[in-house]
Parts: C-alpha cells; sequence; structure tokens
C-alpha cells in the first residue's frame, strides 16, 4: 500500500466565448460497460470538458464487501481525473 498517483485535470477557462462539449450518459456498470472505452479515450485525448453521469452507478458499489466499488472507480478513474465528473445517482 502506498500514496495514488498524481492525476493532472482542467479547469473551466476563464472567458465569455467558451462553449463547452459535454459527455453525458448513464446506466453504468461494472459489466458490459460497452460505453466505457469511449469515455476513457475522449476524456484523455480532450474530446470533451465535461462528463454528466446520470443514473445508475455499478448498481451497488458496496457489494462482495466493497470490490465492486473498488473496480467501478478503477474504470472510470481515467475520466474523472482528467475532466471534471459530475454524478446524479439514481435511487434504489
Amino acid at each position: 500500500m502506498g500514496w495514488s498517483n498524481y492525476f493532472y485535470t482542467k479547469t473551466l477557462p476563464d472567458t465569455k466565448d467558451w462553449s463547452p462539449t459535454f459527455a453525458m450518459f448513464g446506466d453504468l456498470g461494472n459489466e458490459n460497460a460497452a460505453s466505457l472505452p469511449f469515455l476513457q479515450k475522449g476524456a484523455v485525448n480532450g474530446q470533451f470538458d465535461v462528463v454528466l453521469h446520470v443514473g445508475d452507478m455499478a448498481y451497488d458499489l458496496a457489494e462482495e464487501n466493497g470490490h465492486r466499488g473498488d473496480v467501478f472507480m478503477e474504470q472510470i478513474e481515467p475520466i474523472a481525473s482528467s475532466v471534471p465528473y459530475m454524478t446524479c445517482p439514481g435511487s434504489l
């Protein structure tokens, strides 16, 4: 165990002429996450400025003694560490 890696993210520009590009998606689980590679690559390559994640997040992060949540967070790490990442989880 040790410290985590360093991550660098970008902040919103200080201009009035800026028109952001959003990636918006929902219902992302650990298994069969077909959109995940696109989102990871797009965030790292600067294809969008902000990510809005609406709906389900891995379905039950505490399942399997938290292992499901750990895997899910590792999957979204390349996205959430590159651009602002806002969540709006669904209800149970």
